[in-house]
């Protein structure tokens, strides 16, 4: 009902309690009278699948969910004890089950209503916009359990660099405590090379829309780490503003892991590149050999026929001993390949130093200056006396190679020092005295950047046909073997000075361990002589005849065998090459043993077999090629005393 007030003519409305019913049932929400024992007195709407019987009497909490009766309890004594409106949330009745959110305000009334005993009770369906708070808090619960679970780094950026956000589950990997990095650019904190590369990604990803990805490295507290890094703009931001999430991993196990499996991969092929030079090694050997045999004893026939006061004696006696070098490196080689131990032995590193000269001078050019200190007292070194002259003869190459076409002096220096701790300049070399060998000349030198490498095998600064880069390498090797150390200093355009050094010898109680054998005169045996190169029969069958035996040589070793079953007792020993081409002299060996049992053979080869090969025939002499008339005399009068004598017919 409207009327008109008096004074003012103000308008009053004036309700009737039909008109209120009305109201408060269309209500947008359930609105119940409670008493204070929480018992339902009025209501004005109820769910559709309950009755109005089944409500009034009842009390509130009969119809929520087990999880709300305490709070709804609390709630409603609170408003009727402290007189004000109390706001609580509970799960009740919606659709005939209990899986609706309700938003309840509880109101005291007072006593213009008639009575101030009761609360009124407005409860709104909150239940989609409570489900949706609940899901939402469910997804941050699974993108922080996601992040916990991550161990990358994860940061958000604006197109400026700035961080905005960081997440870090391994807080050692950030080069600085987050709550540092938030709000300054990736310019402040991250090196330059590093920061580049993060604001290119970002950059890269602004203009393309899609992920970019980096890699990056960088020194966090304590390490070097590697990290891939992935950038993706973030969408739909409300100010326009784009800004970028990036996810950093560290990948330096795997880096490192590569890096090993690289290097593995190298040495993999630097050794099978080994490999290949010892099979090489081992298919010349033979006719290297033979070569050097043939030397050696024509060199030897040649002094038998010359006075020993000709001036050509020297020089086949320089002849002679380039030869045995030779012969030993052949050794070497082999050895090498086959992953075999050098024979030492007491060596004077100034005896060595003075022949290495001897070489050196006739093959210098004039131009080129070969200057030897060697005149301070050293004791001698326990080494391979022919792996020392190696490493001598390779450094002084080196020296000559760096001084190209101009001329220059190449030193040669020899000293001694002593060590009393770890050594600085010669790393791996503990306290002692030490033989040092310094080789030094006026070339080219190398920068910087190339000393740290020039021991690396098949590394060269010669040009294509220069060299292969095994020289240093396997001078580095052999200084290394023999318990010493290397060192090199070199200034581009002034020269270069490797310094080696190896441990002195004992010096107490050292005897010679040489013996001079003496060739012995034959009585006229007779020899059988087989070897597949024609040179080696026509100069090994002079020496032989020299010795005074009687030699018959055959170059295959069919025709030899042949002759031996037509006459097996011609012959007191047989001097069998091992390496032949259609036949080898194992074989020969045990043929002759078969027709033969008792006679004598001698094995000859720059190769020999091993001991087990030997037994199983078995042959009890073997000779080394090259070999000397007094070697060969030795062996022969050795093989001949281990046999019975035979009559020949």
């Amino acid at each position: 009902m409207l009327r008109e007030g008096g004074k003012g003519g103000k308008m009053s409305f004036k309700l009737s309690e039909s008109q209120l019913r009305v109201l408060v049932a269309n209500l947008p929400f359930f609105t119940v009278l409670v008493d204070r024992e929480r018992r339902f007195i009025w209501v004005n709407r109820l769910d559709s699948t309950l009755a109005l019987d089944q409500v009034l009497g009842k009390r509130v909490e009969d119809f929520a969910h087990p999880d709300s009766r305490a709070e709804i309890i609390d709630c409603i004594e609170r408003a009727f004890r402290e007189g004000a409106p109390v706001y609580y949330e509970s799960r009740g009745y919606g659709a005939g089950e209990l899986n609706a959110w309700f938003g309840n305000r509880v109101i005291p009334l007072g006593s213009a209503l008639g009575s101030s005993e009761r609360v009124l009770i407005l409860a709104s369906d909150e239940t989609a916009r409570i489900s949706a708070e609940q899901r939402l808090r469910h997804s941050v619960d699974q993108l922080e359990a996601t992040l916990q679970a991550i161990p990358d780094l994860l940061f958000e950026m604006d197109a400026s660099g700035v961080y905005l956000e960081v997440h870090a589950r391994q807080p050692e990997l950030l080069v600085a405590p987050a709550a540092e990095i938030i709000g300054r650019n990736v310019r402040e904190v991250l090196p330059p090379a590093a920061a580049a590369v993060v604001l290119d990604a970002i950059g890269e990803a602004a203009v393309s829309g899609t992920s970019v990805g980096r890699t990056y490295d960088l020194v966090v507290p304590g390490s070097q780490r590697w990290f891939d890094l992935s950038v993706a703009r973030k969408p739909n931001q409300p100010d326009g503003a784009p800004t970028f999430i990036l996810l950093s991993r560290d990948v330096t196990a795997s880096k490192k892991a590569e890096e090993t499996l690289r290097e593995r991969d190298e040495k993999l092929r630097q050794a099978q590149k080994l490999e290949a030079i010892g099979t090489l090694a081992r298919g010349i050997a033979h006719d290297f050999n033979n070569l050097l045999a043939a030397i050696v004893a024509n060199v030897e026939l040649a002094r038998g026929e010359v006075d020993p006061a000709h001036p050509i004696v020297e020089s086949l006696d320089a002849v002679a001993v380039a030869s045995w070098r030779a012969r030993d490196l052949v050794h070497q080689i082999l050895a090498f390949s086959r992953n075999q131990p050098t024979k030492r032995s007491l060596t004077s590193v100034r005896g060595v130093i003075e022949e290495v000269a001897m070489l050196l001078r006739a093959i210098l050019p004039a131009n080129v200056q070969l200057v030897t200190d060697v005149t301070g007292h050293v004791n001698d070194v326990l080494a391979d006396a022919t792996q020392l002259h190696q490493v001598i003869m390779n450094l002084a190459t080196n020296a000559r190679q760096a001084l190209g076409r101009d001329a220059g002096k190449i030193t040669i220096q020899l000293d001694a020092v002593t060590i009393d701790e770890v050594a600085p300049y010669a790393p791996g070399l503990g306290s002692g005295r030490y033989v040092r060998i310094q080789v030094s000349d006026p070339g080219k030198g190398m920068d910087a950047d190339t000393i740290p490498r020039i021991f690396d095998p098949f590394f060269t600064t010669k040009g294509i046909g220069g060299g292969i880069g095994l020289g240093l390498a396997v001078v580095h090797g052999i200084v290394a073997d023999h318990g010493g150390a290397m060192t090199v200093s070199s200034v581009v355009d002034q020269g270069t000075t490797f310094v080696v050094y190896l441990p002195e010898a004992a010096t107490e109680g050292r005897t010679s361990t040489a013996q001079r054998l003496v060739a012995r005169r034959s009585a006229g045996q007779r020899v059988l002589l087989i070897d597949d190169e024609d040179a080696l029969v026509h100069v090994a069958k002079r020496l032989i005849q020299r010795l005074g035996y009687e030699v018959t040589g055959y170059v295959h070793a069919a025709d030899a065998l042949e002759a031996f079953r037509a006459h097996p007792g011609d012959f007191d020993v047989a001097l069998v090459d091992q390496n032949m081409p259609s036949m080898s002299g194992m074989d020969v060996a045990r043929e002759l043993r078969r027709l033969r049992p008792e006679l004598p053979i001698v094995l000859v080869s720059g190769n020999l077999a091993t001991a087990e090969e030997l037994a199983a025939v078995p042959i009890r002499h073997c000779l080394e090629k090259p070999f000397t008339g007094e070697r060969l005399s030795a062996v022969l009068a050795s093989a001949l005393r281990s046999q019975p004598t035979v009559s020949r017919p």
